[in-house]
Formats: structure tokens, sequence, C-alpha cells
């Protein structure tokens, strides 16, 4: 039990130093997409079972980045940490 408030220091001063990344991208990222897909093919399509369509996108965008925003910096940083970092021998050592 000694370890998790080692770990929980680590991932707090990662963080210091990529949060900024990490915030940019997951608001900007729906941002791409609702202007993209929802506005550019939005122009061609009225509406989805009476939902507009910029609105259907936006939604869809939200909620993936959503998902994308929490699921993908903790698999990833769990890969990198055990295959290249080898923090969790180090833990079991």
């Amino acid at each position: 039990m000694q370890s998790i408030p080692a770990i929980w220091v680590r991932e707090l001063t990662l963080f210091k130093r990529y949060w900024r990344g990490t915030t940019f991208s997951a608001i900007l990222e729906p941002l791409i997409f609702l202007f993209g897909i929802g506005l550019g093919v939005g122009a061609f399509l009225d509406e989805i079972d009476g939902v507009k369509y910029v609105i259907f996108v936006g939604t869809g965008a939200v909620a993936t980045a959503v998902i994308f925003s929490s699921v993908f910096p903790g698999m990833y940083n769990t890969f990198i940490a055990r295959t290249f970092q080898k923090v969790y021998d180090g833990i079991l050592a």
C-alpha cells in the first residue's frame, strides 16, 4: 500500500507537464468535427428524424471527445509506463 501515494504523485507530476496538450486537444477535436462534418455535410442535409444534422453530429462529437479524453490517456500512459519505462516492474520489486 506504500506504493499507491508514490504512483499518485508520479501521475500528478506527469500531468502537470502535459495538461495543456490534453486540454487543448479535448476542446479542439470536437470543434474540428463540428465545423468540418457538422457544417460541411450539414449544408447538404436538413434533418435526421426531426433533429438538425449539426446538432446530431455535435452531440456525437462531444460524446466521442469525452470518452476519448478519459480512456485514451489511461490506456496509453499505462502502456508506455509498463512497456518502455518499466514503472510497474519497479513497483513490484
